[in-house]
């Protein structure tokens, strides 16, 4: 527990190396622990209890046949129910971790690969529109970190400057061998590929290290690092974009940095479960779903910007969007069925307009 304790200290800090240490420290204690009740037949809970938590620390560690043996070993004792459907799950999740490697030629410097994994995902196949999106948030979440990475003040308007334009595209190589994967280049050119740009990289490593954080700790581990209220909303909502929806259960992103392989894995269950514990509001407000056609978008006062979404009983909701949504992460949905999480105030003069959290396509 003291080694996981550093290792939680260490990232918060960004200390990636010294939190994978730790991490790695806490796991050979715990699989010591766990293989040694098996040996000496200690009785359940403990046996599956150490069990488990060994197999976590080696999914998290990255051994993943390591995991995947302790999982069997405490499937194949007598565990309590919910320790089995624990075992269970964390064994799906070692196996949706498999997705995410890279096979193959390693990434270089300046790539990334971009992976999927889902119902509607095969070998070397994906729904267009799936990848389309992706690509596509990774664009603007690329450009926007780039952006404030340069200390430039948070852009209104919808196109970026011709530099980061040029500096930061996106090239995007035929899929890997996993249920879908492609190495996405950024830089200037597709001939940049031979020689490393550390422009590029440097953007990809504050995007990656953000989006980890935002998987582990939610929005307020972002806030932490981008201390940019604006630039904060804008960063999240394009996660959400990017984030499982649909039939895909996990969008995974990973690189190469001195010979060993990262990933960061936005899956689609523990997304769920982290919003559900990040949603806090005080007594006087209250949580607001609405599902309808997005009609129509007024952005012609900053900070005052709105949207009116069409309900299927033909009522219209009128929904404050705060700054640093609308141009990259509202727009994409004109004319679409959407969900609108949001919520109001409560007042003696009854409840107040609907204020945006987050928006996404009706399917998902």
């Amino acid at each position: 527990m003291e080694h996981l304790d550093c290792a939680a200290a260490a990232a918060r800090v960004g200390d990636a190396k010294e939190s994978a240490r730790q991490l790695e420290s806490a796991y050979r204690l715990e699989r010591e622990a766990a293989l040694r009740s098996v040996s000496l037949d200690v009785a359940e809970p403990t046996r599956s209890v150490l069990l488990r938590s060994a197999a976590t620390l080696a999914h998290r560690s990255g051994d993943l046949r390591e995991a995947e043996r302790l999982v069997g070993i405490g499937l194949s004792g007598n565990p309590p129910d919910d320790i089995a459907v624990e075992l269970r799950h964390l064994y799906e999740n070692i196996n949706l971790s498999r997705h995410f490697q890279v096979e193959g030629t390693p990434l270089r410097d300046g790539e990334l690969q971009l992976s999927m994994a889902g119902e509607w995902v095969g070998a070397g196949f994906a729904l267009s529109e799936d990848i389309t999106k992706r690509l596509g948030a990774m664009q603007k979440l690329i450009y926007r970190t780039a952006e404030f990475e340069q200390g430039l003040p948070y852009r209104r308007r919808a196109a970026p400057p011709n530099e980061i334009r040029d500096s930061y595209k996106l090239f995007v190589s035929k899929p890997r061998a996993a249920s879908f994967a492609v190495t996405v280049l950024v830089g200037r050119s597709a001939e940049q590929m031979e020689m490393s740009d550390r422009p590029a990289i440097d953007v990809i490593d504050a995007m990656l290290d953000r989006l980890k954080r935002y998987a582990d700790g939610g929005p307020p581990a972002v806030k932490e690092v981008i201390r940019d209220d604006i630039y904060a909303a804008n960063f999240i909502g394009i996660v959400d974009q990017i984030a499982p929806t649909g039939g895909l259960r996990a969008v995974g992103l990973t690189v190469f940095r001195n010979g060993e392989e990262s990933a960061v894995v936005l899956d689609r269950d523990s997304l769920a479960a982290m919003r559900v514990a990040n949603e806090s509001h005080s007594s006087g407000e209250e949580y607001v779903t609405v599902v309808g056609e997005l009609l129509l978008a007024d952005k012609i006062k900053p900070g005052k910007e709105k949207i009116q979404v069409l309900d299927e009983d033909k009522r219209k909701h009128e929904i404050r969007v705060p700054e640093g949504l609308m141009d990259d992460i509202v727009r994409p949905y004109w004319g679409q069925m959407v969900v609108v999480e949001g919520y109001r105030r409560k007042s003696k003069r009854g409840r107040g307009p609907i204020t945006m959290r987050s928006i996404l396509p009706h399917d998902s």
